[in-house]
């Protein structure tokens, strides 16, 4: 009885394999972009010292919607609700 047991056991465990997200078909498969992506920002090994910054600062962007938020003066979304309204654009402005 312990002989059929151990063998059904082992039948219903190699079905487990299929189901395994790493090997099911049209599922995620790792493709070593980690690694990849590791290996360009060291290529310069001075860049693991000090580092690159953005040649153009856009600190005063964010920090200009911060304060409008703060200030209750914030711009209108746009139709869809996707914040497709901007300085500059089509939509006048909202707030004082």
């Amino acid at each position: 009885m312990r002989t059929y047991a151990l063998l059904f056991l082992m039948v219903m465990l190699s079905g487990c394999a299929e189901s395994d997200p790493y090997r099911a078909d049209g599922l995620w498969q790792p493709t070593g972009a980690n690694a990849g992506n590791l290996a360009a920002m060291v290529a310069n090994k001075r860049d693991l010292v000090v580092g690159r910054g953005h040649r153009t600062p856009r600190g005063s962007l964010e920090s200009d919607a911060v304060e409008r938020l703060w200030q209750g003066r914030t711009y209108p979304l746009g139709a869809g609700g996707t914040g497709a309204s901007a300085p500059g654009g089509t939509q006048g402005r909202g707030g004082s």
